[in-house]
């Protein structure tokens, strides 16, 4: 999921990149109970039958069923954050690593898209004095440009404003 939100007058922004996760927690829980019930019900015919060696790899099954959607949901909560508001641009990241944030002054932030090779998605990479970073690892590439060439945008809009020139982008003027 992507989310762009300019300010009225065009010159803050915030752009908020989370993973594409469409099952709800509830609706883990709810895949996780039926799997659970199919497999101790198998499981019980089993053991009906004789056949108790069985129970212990379903249980394993299940086990491990429950710990795949349990890492599904931890990556939900997932994270990029970039964020400009007066003459400061935020960025914050949350992923497996931890929680990471900086700040940038705003004239010397650049964003960058660097296209991938072959099948290798592109990077928008932000970032100012030669560190980049990047933002969003998790969104698909036409996402990722989308926001990128709205960032651009954005962030040049606002400065021909600052300057008192005119802002002219796709035939536009703003």
């Amino acid at each position: 999921m992507t989310l762009f939100e300019t300010a009225p007058d065009g010159r803050d922004f915030r752009l908020l990149i989370r993973p594409d996760c469409s099952l709800s927690p509830s609706g883990v829980k709810a895949i996780v109970l039926i799997f659970s019930l199919v497999a101790f019900l198998i499981g019980g015919f089993m053991l009906i039958l004789g056949a108790w060696p069985v129970l212990p790899f379903l249980g394993l099954e299940v086990a491990v069923l429950v710990v795949v959607f349990l890492m599904l949901q931890r990556r939900s909560t997932f994270y990029d954050l970039v964020e400009a508001r007066g003459d400061h641009v935020s960025l914050r990241q949350k992923s497996q690593y931890g929680e990471t944030s900086g700040t940038l002054n705003r004239y010397w932030a650049q964003i960058k898209l660097s296209g991938g090779r072959h099948w290798y998605p592109s990077k928008l990479l932000v970032g100012s004095h030669g560190k980049f970073v990047e933002r969003g690892p998790n969104s698909n590439g036409k996402r990722t440009a989308a926001c990128a060439v709205a960032m651009i945008k954005s962030a040049r809009c606002s400065l021909m404003k600052r300057f008192n020139c005119n802002c002219i982008l796709s035939g536009k003027r703003k």
